[in-house]
C-alpha cells in the first residue's frame, strides 16, 4: 500500500509563502534638517506657492525620480512641511511650512514651530522627549525600552532614536550641562535664545 503524500505544507514553508507586510514608520526616516531643504526650495523658487514637482527638481538640479529626491518629498511631508507625494504633479507648502520658511517670520516663532513639527507631532519623539525632558539623556537601550513600553510599534528603534537625538540637537534642546548631555525644555531654550 502506497503512502499518500501529504498536501499540507510545513509551518516553515507556509511562513515563506506568506506575503510580508510592511508597516509604515511612525516617524520620518530622515532628520528634520535633512527634510527642510524641500520646503526652503519651494519658498525660494516659487515664492512659497504651489509648484510643479518636475520644475522644482529642475531648479534644484536633481532628478525627480531618484531615490534621494523621493525620500526628500516623503520625509518633508511626514514632518508636515509640504503636501504632495513623490509622484504628485504639484508640491505645496503647508501653512506651517510657509510660516517656517518665510524670511519675515520671527526667530522665536520659527523655533517653536520647528519644535512642533520635528518633536511634538512625531509620536515616538514626543514620548521620548516628554519622558526625559529636564533630565540627562539616557543610553540608547533605555530609550529603546521606553519605546517598547509605549503603544507605538517601532521596527527600527536605533534609527528612530538617532533621528530623535539629531532633531533635539538641531533645535538646541540637547545641551551639555555639568558634563552630561541633557534634554532641556523648549521654554529654557527660548529663554536662553531670546533673553
Amino acid at each position: 500500500m502506497k503512502a499518500i503524500a501529504s498536501k499540507s505544507r510545513s509551518p516553515r514553508a507556509a511562513e515563506k509563502a506568506a506575503p510580508r507586510t510592511r508597516t509604515a514608520r511612525p516617524y520620518p526616516a530622515w532628520t528634520f534638517e535633512q527634510a527642510l531643504p524641500l520646503a526652503e526650495a519651494i519658498q525660494k523658487f516659487a515664492s512659497g506657492e504651489r509648484v510643479s514637482r518636475l520644475t522644482l527638481f529642475k531648479q534644484l538640479d536633481k532628478s525627480p525620480t531618484s531615490s534621494s529626491s523621493q525620500n526628500l518629498v516623503t520625509n518633508s511631508a511626514k514632518y508636515g512641511l509640504t503636501t504632495g507625494s513623490y509622484v504628485a504633479e504639484y508640491l505645496e507648502l503647508t501653512e506651517e511650512g510657509k510660516t517656517l520658511t518665510f524670511p519675515g517670520t520671527p526667530e522665536e516663532e520659527k523655533l517653536s514651530l520647528t519644535y512642533q513639527l520635528s518633536i511634538a507631532r512625531v509620536r515616538p519623539f514626543a514620548v521620548l522627549y516628554e519622558r526625559f525632558k529636564g533630565k540627562r539623556l539616557p543610553a540608547h537601550e533605555v530609550l529603546s525600552d521606553v519605546l517598547k513600553e509605549s503603544d507605538i510599534h517601532v521596527d527600527d528603534a536605533k534609527e528612530c532614536i538617532d533621528n530623535f537625538i539629531v532633531n533635539c540637537k538641531y533645535l538646541g534642546l540637547l545641551q551639555n550641562i555639568g558634563g552630561a548631555e541633557t534634554l532641556v525644555s523648549l521654554d529654557v531654550r527660548l529663554d536662553v535664545m531670546f533673553q
